[in-house]
């Protein structure tokens, strides 16, 4: 009777070949598109935390009138804070986009190269790699800043501006009007003296903490010792990186796809196994004659339920892998890490990939399709 069954299932999927393979192609589109666009998402929230951890991303930063003097720097230090000078200078390029000119850091939110090398000699410049994609610079160009001519030296990245915000009152990104570069402590004082920039020297500090303080502590130190002679605060601008718009912005943006694809593949997937056990319910009333013949040679309701079961199970299962397959390929996950590319300041991410989303990819879509159809066909054989 089990030989006459699988028979049956060959027959069934030959006359029905164009709507299982139609269902089949979609099931496979479907799941590249869901896995691929999770994948990518865990790549970027992964690796992009890796990089900041691995360029000494800030805990947070301030801003000031004025700059420490040795003695407060010192009571800091004390307290357990690595405290580095994030001064920068504004320059108004040839090509009316503005430039962010720094010295180079070597403590917090350190830069990293992806083309070239950090600035080891007088005349390089490090630029961040959006602005230049922006801009055509590749390494080696020149790059004209007040009075002087800057060698491109590397091209990469920062931790604290992965958004590239020029202020962080700003709404969108702009790379093509704004960038960032990093310089040697000789050329920045040189430029400095220069006076050629848009606005004064900005004093930004970016710290770390360590157990012995916290961000509010920290706050109210430097608003106890950060005063004028008039009694005035010094303080600016307190702002811990959990607030700030530049850092982490990639990873924000990508979360709500990871939470969209994976409620959408599974809703997908039981629209598509629905439609499958509406071709299958039609089946069953065309053989509705052969079946009473079957149960009255002693086919019981759950071999005949196993039977009708196992083409749509099939296709998913067969499917699904496919398309998971697919989604895997550095043609999947990188077609959807593009967007990220293009917009946020970030550097290469190899792919990853997590168990958990080639367990969902391959065994979802058929404990889908199985659930689907054994409530639509058990109620069917009734």
């Amino acid at each position: 009777m089990q030989k006459i069954l699988r028979k049956r299932i060959l027959r069934d999927f030959k006359e029905n070949l164009a709507r299982y393979l139609a269902l089949g192609l979609l099931i496979v589109l479907g799941m590249y598109i869901v896995v691929s666009l999770i994948a990518a998402a865990d790549t970027i929230i992964v690796r992009s935390a890796d990089a900041a951890a691995e360029q000494h991303v800030e805990d947070g930063q301030f801003e000031l009138f004025a700059p420490l003097s040795s003695a407060e720097l010192k009571e800091l230090k004390e307290k357990g804070v690595t405290v580095e000078a994030h001064f920068y200078l504004d320059y108004e390029i040839g090509d009316d986009s503005v430039l962010r000119v720094s010295a180079i850091r070597e403590k917090v939110d350190r830069a990293q190269a992806d083309l070239g090398e950090l600035p080891g000699e007088k005349g390089e410049i490090f630029l961040e790699k959006r602005y230049c994609e922006e801009h055509d610079i590749s390494v080696g160009g020149q790059v004209a800043i007040g009075a002087h001519s800057f060698t491109v030296c590397g091209i990469g990245t920062v931790p604290d501006y992965e958004a590239p915000y020029r202020n962080l009152s700003d709404s969108t990104v702009d790379s093509g009007q704004f960038g960032i570069g990093f310089v040697s402590v000789t050329d920045y004082e040189e430029l400095k003296k220069e006076e050629q920039s848009l606005q004064a020297e900005k004093y930004v500090y970016a710290y770390l903490l360590n157990d012995k303080l916290t961000d509010k502590e920290l706050k109210e130190t430097l608003k106890g010792f950060c005063l004028s002679a008039d009694g005035l605060s010094k303080l600016m601008q307190f702002l811990v990186a959990k607030d700030n718009i530049r850092i982490g912005a990639a990873a924000d943006d990508v979360i709500i796809n990871k939470m969209a694809g994976l409620f959408a593949g599974v809703l997908l997937i039981v629209l598509l196994a629905y439609v499958i056990s509406v071709f299958v319910v039609h089946t069953i009333e065309k053989e509705s004659e052969v079946i009473g013949t079957l149960y009255a040679l002693g086919v019981k309701r759950r071999e005949l339920l196993a039977h009708y079961l196992f083409l749509p199970v099939v296709i998913a299962f067969v499917s699904g892998i496919i398309g998971t397959m697919i989604g895997y390929s550095s043609f999947g996950i990188r077609t959807q890490m593009q967007d990220v590319y293009n917009y946020f300041s970030v550097p290469e991410f190899a792919a990853l990939y997590e168990p958990y989303l080639l367990i969902y990819g391959t065994l979802m879509p058929p404990a889908a399709a199985a659930l689907t159809n054994l409530f639509v066909i058990r109620r069917k054989l009734k």
